[in-house]
């Protein structure tokens, strides 16, 4: 298994995984924008898209999209069943602080499923703050607060733990 920035070779696995995690958790399709094109959707200068690659198939990735000078978005960030549990997640989370760091970001945000109380655990233990943001034409999961939860995370004040 290995972890690896974006590259377009990885475009169709990619977006059939995620297609794979919408239909396993019974999300609606109307948030699979992006997906087709992921190099364009986070090709940003201060954007970054990690897969997981497990036997030549994508099985895991996760996305961070500059949302302004100060905040970048984290999307996309799902592990197939069989590698959840085993501290992969972690390990890309601990990819992306580096990049979000390096880049000067202050805050990373996200959004989450109201009934996915398996990502907010995981959210929550990593050091993320359940927050309201104000809606964003930049982040359309912004804009429906009866069906996500979001979460902050102030890289400041996070900046020494793992």
């Amino acid at each position: 298994m290995k972890i690896s920035k974006f590259n377009p070779n990885y475009q169709t696995k990619t977006e059939n995984f995620i297609k794979e995690i919408f239909k396993e958790m019974g999300w609606q399709n109307t948030y699979l924008y992006g997906i087709d094109n992921i190099q364009n959707t986070f090709g940003g200068n201060r954007d970054i898209f990690l897969v997981v690659v497990n036997n030549n198939m994508v099985e895991g990735c996760v996305g961070l999209k500059e949302l302004s000078k100060e905040k970048a978005l984290i999307k996309r960030y799902y592990l197939s069943s069989s590698l959840r549990g085993k501290g992969i997640a972690q390990t890309l989370f601990k990819k992306l602080k580096a990049f979000a760091l390096n880049k000067d970001y202050k805050h990373l945000v996200l959004d989450t499923q109201l009934d996915n109380l398996r990502a907010q655990a995981f959210y929550e233990k990593t050091g993320f703050t359940a927050y309201k943001p104000k809606p964003q034409k930049k982040w359309p999961e912004s804009e429906h607060p009866k069906i996500f939860k979001y979460y902050q995370y102030d890289l400041k004040k996070n900046r020494d733990n793992s």
